[in-house]
C-alpha cells in the first residue's frame, strides 16, 4: 500500500482526522504552540498508546516573535 500524508490546519482537525483514520506516525510541526503540541500528543496517546508522535520545533532567534 502506498504511503499517504494528511495535513490538518488545526489541532481540532488533526484529532478528528486521527480518530477517523489509520495512521502509522504523527508529526506535529512547529507552527503549533508548545501547549498545543502537548495536548494533541496526550490526546493521541490516550486514543492509541502505541502511535509514535514526533514533535518538530523550528529554529527561532531569541527575541524574535
Amino acid at each position: 500500500m502506498p504511503s499517504v500524508v494528511a495535513a490538518a490546519s488545526s489541532s481540532k482537525r488533526a484529532i478528528a482526522d486521527f480518530y477517523g483514520g489509520d495512521f502509522d506516525l504523527v508529526i506535529l510541526c512547529h507552527s503549533l504552540f508548545l501547549e498545543d503540541h502537548q495536548r494533541l500528543a496526550e490526546s493521541i496517546h490516550r486514543r492509541s498508546p502505541g502511535a509514535p508522535v514526533v514533535c518538530v520545533e523550528g529554529f527561532r532567534r531569541l527575541g524574535a516573535s
